[in-house]
Parts: C-alpha cells; structure tokens; sequence
C-alpha cells in the first residue's frame, strides 16, 4: 500500500477495495466507486482544489483518503497536510 503525490496528482494503491473518497478540510470531495471490479490503484487531481483554495497560504489546507472494501469496512487515512504532501 503506498500514497504519492506528484503535479497535484494523488495516487493511492491499496489492497482490493470498493471505493475511496478523497476528502478536505472544506469538504471538497472526489470519489471513485466501482460497481464490477475492485479498485488497487486510483488517482485523483486536486490541482483545481489546491488552485482554487482561499488557504494558500495557510498551513491548515490538507487531505484525507477513506477506503471501503467490499464488506463496507472504512478504513481512514491521517490528514496529509498539502504542504507536507509539496516537500
């Protein structure tokens, strides 16, 4: 399982899950949900999220992932500050 993050592009690989939700401090929220087969690699860009935010420069900006499998179990990532994520 690994998270990266390059050009404002987050790629999430997991074991096989049901659907993960990216989410952030303003509640904007991008989801990938898969009716027929189980996702292990997803990519979500944020750089219309990281363009459009009033705390640019504000340390407070971050993101967090929640991952369903197929028994509707979450598992929930730590908040991933988007300055931490740039370093």
């Amino acid at each position: 399982n690994e998270l990266t993050f390059e050009n404002g592009i987050i790629n999430i690989q997991t074991s096989q899950v049901k659907s993960i939700i990216l989410s952030t401090e303003r509640r904007y929220t991008k989801k990938v949900i898969s009716n027929d087969k189980l996702l292990t690699d997803v990519s979500f860009d944020i750089n219309d999220y990281l363009s459009s935010s009033k705390k640019k420069e504000d340390d407070s900006q971050y993101i967090r992932l929640t991952i369903i499998d197929e028994k509707g179990n979450h598992a929930h990532t730590r908040a991933y500050y988007t300055k931490e994520l740039m370093n």
